[in-house]
């Protein structure tokens, strides 16, 4: 079973795969405030624009190929395992600011990398910005519109190398 830490600042739990739980929680630690003190965001995550609290949290948990698809299957009704699943918070966390739960495949991550011909920790950061966006409401599958959308914070955040323009420009 994997042990938990947390980044108490942020609210942070990663846990799972060593090597990248440290990668996790540094990047976090600048993402979550930047999506915190962002009013768009948090209005569309359903919080105040304006007032800061409650601070946004998340949890993040690495998980193996087979543990993956087991999720993937039962969630979204797919039999393969996928690179990240984002999990929202039930109502009465949410308002205290728990975004909900990510969970990310390690070796999806590291094929995708190496595929990509970037390092797993930038592959990394693209997961962990797309499961944020997620979190905060917005939903890629739903339309092109909100696909659009996505992608325009995926890119705001992390210049282009966002999943959404990746995988809608390869198909």
């Amino acid at each position: 079973m994997a042990k938990k830490s947390s980044v108490a600042k942020n609210r942070t739990a990663v846990a799972g795969y060593p090597v990248y739980d440290r990668a996790a929680k540094k990047f976090l630690q600048t993402l979550l405030p930047y999506a915190n003190e962002s009013k768009i965001l948090r209005k569309k995550a359903g919080y105040s624009p304006r007032i800061a609290e409650p601070s946004l949290g998340l949890d993040v948990t690495f998980v193996s190929r087979s543990k993956m698809r087991g999720l993937n299957r039962k969630f979204r009704g797919k039999d393969e395992p996928t690179d990240v699943l984002s999990f929202p918070a039930l109502e009465v966390f949410a308002r205290q600011g728990h975004l909900g739960d990510l969970v990310i495949c390690a070796p999806v991550l590291e094929k995708q990398a190496d595929e990509i011909g970037h390092p797993a920790k930038q592959e990394l950061r693209v997961l962990l910005v797309h499961g944020l966006l997620h979190l905060l409401g917005f939903d890629h599958e739903r339309s092109d519109r909100d696909a659009s959308e996505m992608s325009e914070w995926e890119q705001k955040i992390l210049g282009d190398t966002g999943l959404i323009k990746r995988v809608s420009s390869a198909g």
